[in-house]
């Protein structure tokens, strides 16, 4: 039994959105400050800085992106997602990139599964 591509999508929701969740507690914003202290030695203090909203709203654009083909199903939409949510994980894979990963795999894999239920062309079930 094949899996639908609308599950496949719906689970690249999932991950996304996760992410977007967990990358707040992660610390991948902290920093560390480094005080000179007597001659060349320096002591390092870590510290966090503040999440802004602005940082939330970069954390929110892989969710709402991996929400475009559950709001409106269609390969053209799940292709184009696909793709960007590739290009986003490996541009900041440096950084947190990688975290939306799963969800750039999930997505491919919906629009695999839309392509064997469908053929090429073809709406997503």
């Amino acid at each position: 039994m094949a899996v639908s591509a609308r599950w496949w999508t719906r689970l690249a929701l999932l991950a996304a959105a996760t992410s977007g969740v967990v990358l707040p507690f992660t610390g991948f914003h902290s920093t560390s400050s480094c005080a000179a202290i007597i001659g060349d030695s320096a002591r390092c203090v870590p510290g966090s800085t503040p999440l802004v909203a602005g940082t939330l709203a970069l954390l929110a654009i892989p969710t709402l992106m991996a929400a475009a083909p559950v709001a409106f199903p269609g390969r053209s939409v799940a292709m184009a997602t696909a793709a960007l949510l590739t290009a986003l994980a490996l541009l900041g894979a440096a950084s947190i990139g990688l975290f939306y990963l799963p969800a750039a795999v999930l997505a491919w894999l919906a629009v695999a599964a839309g392509r064997r239920r469908h053929g090429n062309a073809g709406e997503l079930p």
